[in-house]
This record gives structure tokens, C-alpha cells and sequence, in this order.
């Protein structure tokens, strides 16, 4: 077990009847984890003892489900636990209420009043001694289809082996999937591909059905095909420091960036590589999106990967300077991401794949040192425009700062004296 346990202690100050550590808590506390949040059960009046709580650990208590009596102590120290979730004990006695659990290596419970002694009725400790995930029964699943796909986020957090007959009920179940809650599905989903190697879970999701419940638009002779992409990309972010040298922090800034709450750039781009070889389009994107409740700004980069998906952008490199000031100045920093999904969605040919690696450093080289630069430090600004020609803020006003930029970026203007030469002849033909 792990050394530091004083939460139990302070619990146990509370003097409580008929309350038990339970879940995931005891769990991690077996495998010696020190846990990071607590799940007690307790028999009754959960907003007094939540309220007790808070004011012994000098935090706060909120209710996270008031119909179901579920509240949430937040702590504020600097060491774990960071929160307490106070839930009732169901149906009167601790055996029945870890019955209602999901998987054995959650149905374990340390009662407050006899810490020495672990209730496990379904031999969860045994299980997690083998290291496996088993479903208590068929009807767990049956009452939450939700819980088949975290039995794959459990597998892939702990490092466990889902057990065959498991497997084989969610096999069976994989279609009920559809009827969980969107949001419910998306955060769990985005929870798997947060893992390093998401991939490996992803084709035993696939293997059970729940994949292609998951995906929308999306042929399911395809989604293999979209695994290799999604392994490679895989392989691409993680071992970038050793092939993009110089830049690989800034890459790595723009991957590890939130796009929405609890969704980065590199699992929103683990997902739409999924889709590469689909030949999905626009409409049907943005459905899967919706399907998936996700924001605005995902949608804006699934149709970025659908409206570019064809751009030669890793053909010519360098060599096309204005393809590549176009692209940029149409995605931005999402066309580091893009760039990545190319490169992953390159066939095995290793003299294309070579070809496509080189000019992948050279095109993210010049986002960073020739394009960010130029987009920062500007030869001529709006008030230049203003002042030089009259111009009021408008579609003229704006070409005549792109076309400047544009210039810029390719090396045909290096200072100011040039860019108001060019700007002056480029009035004129107006």
C-alpha cells in the first residue's frame, strides 16, 4: 500500500456509522496508488457528513446529483485526495450496493470502523492480482451500455486485460451502445484516445463492435484502414523530439492546446484520422461531429480536413511557397495538425513516405521562422494603409494587407520602403 493514507484517518475522526471507502479508491489504494479522489458510501444524511467533511479539511462541498443525494468535498491541500464524493449506500447494506457495481475490481469496500479488513464479494482482489477486468454481470451492462466502452478506458488506464467472457457479453451488447447519452460516449471515447497508445485499445473496440457505434459515416471496411493512419499518427506525435529537432516543442504546445474542455488537438486529430480514408464528406463530417456533441471550433477542423485532404501541401514542401502562405493563412496553427494527419495517412512506400517526412520539417520550419514571424512583425498595418492611400477598412483595405503579407512571406519584400513601392503599384492597377 502506499505511505501516505492520512485521508483514512480523518475520515475515520468523523466517527461515522455504517460508511465505507469503496470503488475505484480502494482499488488504487490495492494496487498502491495513492488515490486522487474518494468515493465513500454512507448510509445516511450524505449533506451533513459532506458538510462535516469539508470543514474538517478546510475545503468546500457542493451536490453533484441532488435528487440522488451525491455530493462533492473539494479539497484545497497540495497533496492528493483532491476531492470526496459522498454518495448514499443503496438498497441498505454494503453487499447490495457493490452489487450494482460494474466490474469486480470496483465492487471492493473498506468499512471506517474495521480499516484492516476489505469487503470484496465478487473477488475483485484476485482479479486485479491477474490483472484483468471482469463485468460483475451481463445485467450491468445491460443497465448502463456505457460501461462497456470503460471497461476498455479501465484496461487501457490500469495497464489490464478485459476478461473473455467479458469481451464475449459486450461482443453481444455492442449495438445497445447507441441508446448511452452522446456526451457520455464522447468523454469516455476522448479518455482513450488521451493514452499514448490509444491505437492498441481502439482495435480491441473495434474488435467488439462498439467502434463503428462510436463513428458515424463511416464504412466499416474502412475503419481498419484508419486505424493504420490513427497508429501512425501515434507514432508520429510521439516520437517527434526525434524527428522534428528544432521545433518540437512548439508542435508540442500546439498538440497538448484544448480545444474544448477535456479534448486536446492531438485526440481531436487521433479521431479525424480515423476517418482519412472514408472519402466521407462535408455533410456527413459535420453529422459525425454533432453525433460526438462536440464545439464549433472541432467542427472548423473537420471541415479543414475534408476541404484540404487532396492540398499537395507535402508533394512541394517549400518549393510552392504561396500554396503554403494560402494554407496557413486559411487553418493557422491547425495546419501543424493537418500536416501530422497527411503524414499519417501516407501509403507504405518508403520513398514517398521519405519525401513526404522531409518536406513536412521543412513546410513546419518555415511556419514557425518565415510565416509566425511575418504575421507578428507586419512591414505595413492597417494605419499605414489608412494613411498612404486613403483607404477605409474594407475588402480593398484587407486585399492590400494579404497581398503585402503574401509578399513578405515568399521573400519579395523585405522592407517597409519596398512594400509601400509595391503597395503604390498595386493601388495604381486598381
Amino acid at each position: 500500500m502506499p505511505g501516505n493514507l492520512s485521508f483514512i484517518s480523518t475520515l475515520r475522526e468523523l466517527q461515522l456509522k455504517n460508511a465505507y471507502i469503496v470503488g475505484g479508491t480502494v482499488r488504487d489504494i490495492l494496487i498502491g496508488k495513492i488515490p486522487v479522489d474518494v468515493d465513500i458510501v454512507v448510509q445516511n444524511d450524505t449533506e451533513r457528513i459532506a458538510r462535516d467533511l469539508a470543514d474538517k479539511i478546510g475545503g468546500s462541498s457542493f451536490y453533484l446529483d441532488k435528487q440522488r443525494g451525491i455530493l462533492r468535498v473539494i479539497s484545497y491541500g497540495k497533496s492528493p485526495p483532491d476531492y470526496y464524493d459522498i454518495l448514499p449506500l443503496r438498497d441498505g447494506n454494503i453487499y447490495a450496493d457493490l452489487s450494482l457495481r460494474d466490474f469486480t475490481i470496483d465492487a471492493l469496500a473498506i468499512s471506517l470502523a474495521d480499516i484492516e479488513t476489505i469487503i470484496d464479494p465478487f473477488n475483485g482482489r484476485e482479479d486485479i492480482k491477474e490483472r484483468l477486468i471482469r463485468v460483475i454481470s451481463r445485467k450491468s451492462f445491460e443497465d448502463d451500455p456505457l460501461r462497456m466502452l470503460r471497461a476498455f478506458r479501465l484496461a487501457s488506464t490500469l495497464g489490464f486485460r478485459i476478461e473473455d467472457d467479458t469481451l464475449n457479453i459486450i461482443n453481444k451488447l455492442a449495438p445497445t451502445l447507441r441508446f448511452s447519452a452522446s456526451e457520455r460516449i464522447r468523454d469516455e471515447f476522448f479518455r482513450i484516445l488521451a493514452f499514448s497508445n490509444s491505437t492498441q485499445y481502439l482495435r480491441q473496440i473495434h474488435n467488439s463492435g462498439l467502434l463503428k457505434e462510436i463513428l458515424s459515416g463511416i464504412a466499416e471496411n474502412d475503419i481498419e484502414k484508419g486505424l493504420i493512419s490513427c497508429e501512425k499518427l501515434e507514432e508520429l506525435y510521439n516520437s517527434m523530439h526525434n524527428i522534428y529537432t528544432l521545433d518540437h516543442v512548439s508542435i508540442k504546445d500546439y498538440f497538448t492546446t484544448k480545444v474544448e474542455s477535456g479534448i486536446r488537438n492531438i485526440e481531436l486529430w487521433k479521431l479525424l484520422s480515423l476517418y482519412i480514408n472514408s472519402n466521407i464528406n462535408k455533410p456527413k463530417m459535420i453529422e459525425a461531429v454533432e453525433k460526438l456533441r462536440l464545439s464549433n471550433r472541432a467542427a472548423k477542423m473537420a471541415i479543414l480536413m475534408i476541404e484540404q485532404r487532396n492540398n499537395p501541401i507535402l508533394d512541394k514542401g517549400v518549393n510552392d511557397k504561396k500554396l503554403l502562405y494560402r494554407f496557413f493563412k486559411n487553418s493557422e496553427d491547425n495546419g501543424l495538425g493537418f500536416i501530422f494527419f497527411c503524414l499519417a495517412s501516407t501509403g507504405l512506400n518508403s520513398e514517398i513516405y521519405d519525401n513526404a517526412l522531409r518536406n513536412s520539417r521543412d513546410t513546419i520550419s518555415w511556419f514557425f521562422h518565415v510565416y509566425k514571424k511575418v504575421r507578428e512583425n507586419p512591414l505595413i498595418t492597417g494605419e499605414d494603409i489608412k494613411k498612404l492611400f486613403n483607404i477605409p477598412p474594407g475588402p480593398v483595405y484587407r486585399s492590400l494587407l494579404d497581398l503585402t503579407e503574401e509578399n513578405q512571406v515568399m521573400g519579395y519584400i523585405m522592407t517597409k520602403k519596398d512594400a509601400v513601392s509595391f503597395l503604390k503599384k498595386v493601388v495604381t492597377n486598381f
